[in-house]
């Protein structure tokens, strides 16, 4: 692992954007981890830039989801899926079939937690 240290958290989000869009372009069918929170929001924003002026293409890119909230769907306005898909899917060209989340109402969350590990590997 590298750990490259930055002045801002905008200058490593622009960073990380730039890293993020190379290795789409490298490998059109990237799997990416994808946070949620105030955090990767300038993340966003700067994918979403790029896609727009035609440099980024999400359509083989595959997303797995890092957190969720436990006993809520992902429709639900304050679950992690539903923020994720508001300050990025929703302007980026993503297959929705690729995106991946865990299934958190489900009856034996320790088993949904297996199998969503096991769709990661």
């Amino acid at each position: 692992m590298e750990v490259i240290i930055q002045p801002n958290p905008h200058t490593a989000s622009h960073l990380a954007a730039r890293y993020i869009a190379q290795c789409i372009d490298r490998k059109p069918d990237t799997v990416l981890g994808v946070p949620s929170g105030q955090s990767p929001l300038v993340l966003f924003r700067e994918l979403i830039r790029m896609h727009k002026d035609g440099k980024l293409d999400f359509s083989r890119v595959q997303t797995f989801h890092l957190d969720e909230y436990v006993g809520i769907g992902g429709t639900h306005p304050a679950s992690h899926q539903a923020f994720i898909q508001r300050h990025l899917y929703d302007h980026i060209n993503i297959d929705p079939e690729k995106i991946r989340t865990p299934d958190t109402k489900s009856k034996d969350i320790p088993a949904a937690c297996r199998a969503y590990e096991e769709s990661i590997r």
